[in-house]
């Protein structure tokens, strides 16, 4: 890997470890004597039988017999030999796996360049004496030796997950050249998130990989962290070390990520130390610190103390080189705000709808810094430049014990000026930290459609190696259908990026595919093209807004894309393996399909006023939610993989365990009730036929909620108006400090306000509006009794596109004040409501839970640019009258 921050004789070493492959050919061609033993080669095997056994150490690591056990039985598949499994010492002929005598003999493996370089292995084949040695630095790359070693020669491929995407040509023969292979991944540590883990993948032994995966990391002592390296808390995927990507928990979070939670612990130090945390903390009946939102006080000195104190601790107990002591702040902002603590910002303002707060911040690790350098002078400290922190300070000073992890959103290099500004920070981060830069990107990351940009990937990946970028970790909560070759082509870029995108490509689809290969080549391709409309980058684009990813692809998308499926069925013809393949990605597209037309659907509805095409559009949109809902039904109990035990994990991890199907369904209730409204207000004949046609065909209770909700509009004439001043009069709003708690007394106009980051308040003639705020709402809370009937009403008005939006909900809390599950409601919420050039009046209908005490009725807008706006007017919150 390139790094041009570092000495000279390092970088030529580098260069010669790359070059290694290529001399061994070059010296061959002199020597007549090499030449021939080179056109010899070793035989692998002949018809079905082999001279080679397979040779381990005495004393071989269970590693070294695990891959060597792989080795046998993938070679016994290609060529119906056996291959015996020996031990040393051993004076035949054989492929010697790991550090054995053989590979003592020949001088193998070269030390690592560095200690974080200790990742490369080396192939060695010798004709002359028919034996071949397959050995790494470390155990893990003893591994990727092998599995190189069957790609490169035997043709094996792992594309995906599981036995339908792996590919095993049988051979007759097959004699390997004499060659020496020396690789050395251009990033040193590699690796996925989810998809490391075999939770993601099929549910048997077969699938994990038992030497690796993650430390069990004790968190269990309350002033200390012990990383376990002889026990894993969750195994790897093999499908994830079988391309070579880094699976010994080398670049874990538990080494740079969230880690002030752990360390500022509320139960250890609130009640002696209320100091250490933001002011805010201390207001009566502030919500406890969580896991994110908030950050400690980086100039109260006792907050030194004991992050010290924590660092010494932990580089005790955890001696790896790759057990970084963390500094990584808390999920999202929450900054103090002292004093002390800002007047080191700077007023550098905001980036990506984030303040800026990293001179603070790194003052406070420069402090941390200078002491484990001077204690611990061969350790590292690791920390992630994200959120806040993603932006270099200002200060020139240099670390030399500092790895930061940069956040990036590299599927947003589409825009030229965002990748700019990406490239610039990039640079300065590292020479703050003499090249000791890592990347942490988001690849899929729970997207229902192909987030899908390998082109683009390939040039990242080349300019992350180039710029000296060490290593990569990917977040992702990969759905198997929508990956495609992404993750494939990855793991190949990371350890070369040099490789041919599109011949990689072109492998995955031919080799896959067969004749079906060009429209499988063509679906992937529009994928491609879809997400590339021009649009201003934006991070995390997407991210759980069905919306924001519906909206990328056209009707045309939709038919082009269909085309492709049917070509390839038709071209794969009764050959029932490619067939299995193609259904494969068909289906999981099928259901983001269903979301798509969905949307269309429903944008068509939110323009229109003609009382025929409403109630025409509003049973075209529930009937074809009815389909989706059978679909998915039969779907999610479809196996994903062979060996699944819990069919369709992946879907059911996103849609499910994160809500994305129930937000969508929230957003059919608000689109169903506007439309009812719509209805109920211009002819009351359309909307008691849209009423009958919910009740005829059973739709779902909460789409026949969200229907009949207009019927009750009328009663707010006779229904009290709860809300406390309704016209925003008496003076200024109390605007709360940027975080996540707000306060629901002592407002001098009645109204609690809440802001996520950034943006402002303000009223006057009978309208509230909010500015420049990335999520921001006005608040009033009530209380109420389970089981009750709630109306909630406000108008809005907001002349901006996507993706700015308003959002209009109630949330519960239960006695104790807490939230009654995380956003947890019964009934709908308008949370993605659009652009309204005049006033549109929004509404939702609820019922109070089993539970709650507390209402809090919300309204605001998410997503605004600079300069943008939303006003408010006429908010009304009422209870109905009760029903027998």
């Amino acid at each position: 890997m390139h790094n041009y921050n570092c000495p000279f004789h390092v970088r030529l070493q580098r260069i010669v470890l790359r070059m290694l492959p290529a001399l061994a050919c070059i010296l061959a061609i002199p020597s007549q004597a090499m030449r021939a033993r080179s056109e010899a080669g070793m035989e692998l095997f002949k018809g079905g039988s082999t001279a080679l056994s397979i040779v381990v150490a005495a004393q071989a690591t269970p590693a070294e017999k695990d891959v060597a056990a792989e080795l046998a039985q993938y070679l016994g598949r290609a060529s119906g030999a056996e291959f015996p499994i020996v031990s040393e010492p051993h004076t035949g002929p054989g492929l010697f796996i790991g550090r054995t005598q053989q590979a003592a003999a020949w001088e193998l493996p070269s030390p690592p360049p560095t200690p974080e370089q200790d990742e490369g292995f080396v192939i060695r084949v010798d004709g002359s004496t028919q034996r071949a040695v397959l050995v790494g630095t470390i155990d893990m790359a003893t591994k990727f030796s092998v599995y190189n070693f069957l790609d490169r020669f035997v043709g094996v491929r792992w594309y995906l997950p599981g036995k339908l995407f792996e590919v095993l040509p049988e051979h007759d023969r097959l004699t390997i050249p004499d060659c020496e292979i020396n690789e050395l991944p251009a990033l040193s540590g590699r690796t996925f998130g989810y998809s490391l883990e075999a939770t993601m993948y099929p549910e048997n032994e077969d699938e994990k990989e038992p030497q690796f995966g993650t430390h069990v990391v004790d968190y269990s002592e309350s002033h200390a962290v012990r990383v376990d390296t002889s026990r894993r808390g969750e195994a790897a995927a093999r499908w994830t070390c079988r391309n070579l990507l880094s699976v010994d928990s080398r670049l874990s979070a538990s080494f740079h990520g969230h880690n002030f939670i752990r360390i500022f612990n509320y139960d250890s130090y609130m009640k002696e130390h209320p100091e250490y945390y933001p002011k805010r903390y201390s207001i009566e009946g502030a919500a406890l610190p969580g896991s994110f939102g908030w950050q400690p006080c980086t100039t109260e000195p006792g907050v030194l103390e004991v992050t010290l104190d924590w660092g010494r601790n932990f580089f005790e107990h955890n001696p790896e080189h790759w057990a970084w002591f963390s500094l990584g702040i808390n999920d999202s902002g929450g900054w103090c705000d002292c004093d002390a603590c800002t007047a080191l910002d700077g007023g550098r303002g905001q980036f990506r709808g984030h303040p800026i707060v990293n001179d603070r911040y790194f003052k406070f690790v420069k402090q941390v810094a200078d002491v484990m350098a001077r204690e611990y002078p061969d350790r590292k400290l690791g920390l992630l430049a994200y959120n806040s922190t993603v932006v270099p300070p200002l200060s020139d000073e240099t670390y030399t014990n500092l790895n930061v992890i940069v956040t990036r959103d590299s599927f947003q290099y589409f825009d030229p000026e965002y990748l700019a500004t990406d490239l610039e920070q990039d640079r300065r981060w590292l020479k703050l930290t003499n090249g000791n830069v890592y990347r942490y990107d988001y690849y899929s990351f729970g997207w229902l459609v192909p987030r899908y940009y390998p082109h683009r990937l390939a040039e990242d990946i080349r300019r992350m190696r180039d710029m000296g970028i060490k290593g990569i970790q990917a977040e992702d909560v990969p759905l198997w259908p929508t990956i495609g070759p992404s993750y494939y082509v990855a793991s190949k870029l990371w350890w070369n990026p040099d490789r041919d995108v599109d011949e990689l490509l072109n492998e995955f689809n031919t080799t896959l595919f067969g004749a079906a290969a060009p429209p499988m080549a063509r679906y992937w391709d529009r994928h491609e093209q879809a997400w590339l409309k021009p649009r201003p980058g934006m991070w995390f684009e997407g991210l759980g807004n069905m919306n924001t990813q519906a909206e990328k692809f056209s009707l045309a998308d939709l038919e082009y894309l269909d085309t492709q499926f049917k070509d390839a069925y038709r071209l794969a013809g009764d050959d029932e393996l490619i067939r299995r393949r193609i259904r494969f990605f068909e289906r999981g597209w099928r259901l983001a399909e269903y979301y798509i037309r969905e949307y269309h659907m429903i944008k068509v509805l939110e323009a229109e006023h003609e009382p025929d095409r409403l109630l025409a559009g509003a049973r075209q949109l529930l009937t074809a939610t009815a389909a989706r809902h059978q679909y998915w039904a039969e779907y999610r109990e479809e196996p994903r993989f062979e060996g699944d035990k819990t069919p369709c994990q992946d879907y059911r991890f996103v849609l499910e365990k994160l809500q994305h199907l129930a937000e969508w369904e929230q957003n059919h209730q608000a689109v169903l009730a506007g439309v009812a409204g719509k209805l109920a207000g211009k002819s009351p004949e359309h909307f008691n036929q849209l009423l009958e046609y919910c009740r005829a065909e059973q739709v779902k209770s909460e789409f026949l909620e969200a229907v009949d909700s207009a019927a009750v509009l009328a009663l707010r004439g006779s229904v009290p108006n709860l809300v406390r001043n309704p016209g925003f009069e008496l003076g200024d709003a109390n605007q709360h400090p940027t975080g996540i708690d707000w306060v629901t007394r002592g407002m001098p106009n009645e109204w609690a306000v809440w802001k996520h980051i950034t943006g402002s308040f303000s009223f006057g003639d009978g309208t509230a509006r909010i500015h420049d705020s990335n999520s921001a709402v006005w608040i009033q809370t009530f209380p109420v009794e389970p089981g009750e009937e709630l109306l909630a009403s406000v108008e809005y008005k907001m002349p901006h596109d996507p993706p700015a939006k308003v959002v209009l909900m109630i949330i519960w809390k239960d006695r104790t004040g807490a939230w009654l599950g995380l956003y947890k409601t019964v009934g709908f919420n308008v949370d993605n409501a659009g652009r309204a050039d005049d006033w549109r009046e929004i509404f939702i209908r609820h019922r109070v839970p089993d539970g709650a005490v507390t209402a809090v009725y919300q309204f605001g807008a998410l997503l605004l640019e600079p300069g943008q706006f939303v006003e408010f007017r006429k908010p009304y919150f009422g209870k109905l009258p009760k029903t027998e």
